[in-house]
């Protein structure tokens, strides 16, 4: 009789591996998929319900917009080569964007 239940257990934890190699398998198949996006948000600053504003780059541009219950607006459009030298680091880039927001608060 023990080896009854030994058995279906046995088949049971089997199946679960077959399962669980299968989501593996998929998870790693689709997160592959995602690897390049056109857009990459860089970073977003809220100012209430559907509003804010974001930085968002777009192959070698970087566009600032102002987010609105109403609409998107571009405030300012900034190319990467404009930021300084062509090897610009993705730190550098923040620091600007940081330094735009900064500038904005002020305004505000």
């Amino acid at each position: 009789m023990i080896d009854i239940y030994l058995k279906m257990l046995f088949s049971l934890l089997v199946v679960l591996a077959i399962l669980g190699g299968a989501y593996l398998l998929l998870k790693r198949n689709l997160y592959m998929q995602k690897k390049e996006s056109l857009f990459e948000v860089l970073d977003y600053k809220p100012f209430g319900p559907k509003m804010g504003v974001m930085a968002l780059k777009c192959g070698s541009k970087i566009f600032l917009l102002a987010v609105s219950p109403t609409g998107i607006n571009v405030i300012e459009r900034v190319g990467i080569n404009e930021l300084g030298t062509e090897d610009v680091s993705e730190e550098e880039i923040f620091e600007k964007i940081k330094k735009l927001k900064e500038g904005m608060d002020e305004l505000n």
